[in-house]
């Protein structure tokens, strides 16, 4: 089972479908912003889910144009932490979905980070800001025709 965390109600069920993912193995939540951090780690505490992608960002950019109501992530070091001691022991995976323009004061304490971008239609660009093992590494890009 997936779990997507959409405070913003943006995940697009037709698309799903049409990049066939199975709906009978997705489960869609959507919690006020407020009980967001609070309603990530019950869930992965609960070892329901083989991976759990939690959007924070809802459109990126949007927030800075005053469409979307901003979530500070400068709390959320802590929430990330928690993340990681609830699923040290599971075949869980979280995934955060944040904007790389939002500021915030310290980087999540995750331990892979990547970024990616879409200079042009169906092209994506993928750079590795840190790896797997907790190390800040140079950048690696790769482009992806999909």
């Amino acid at each position: 089972m997936c779990a997507f965390i959409d405070p913003w109600s943006t995940l697009h069920g037709p698309a799903l479908l049409s990049h066939q993912v199975d709906p009978t193995r997705l489960i869609v939540v959507r919690p006020p912003l407020e009980a967001l951090a609070r309603v990530v780690v019950r869930m992965a505490e609960s070892h329901a889910f083989a991976v759990i992608v939690v959007d924070t960002a809802g459109v990126p950019g949007a927030a800075q144009k005053g469409q979307w109501p901003t979530l500070s992530l400068d709390r959320w070091g802590t929430v990330v932490r928690r993340l990681a001691l609830a699923v040290e022991r599971a075949d869980t995976t979280i995934l955060l979905l944040t904007d790389s323009a939002q500021r915030r004061a310290l980087p999540l304490p995750v331990s892979l980070r990547l970024e990616v971008e879409s200079p042009a239609p169906k092209r994506w660009l993928v750079k590795v800001a840190k790896d797997r093992f907790g190390r800040v590494a140079p950048a690696i890009q790769a482009a992806l025709a999909g």
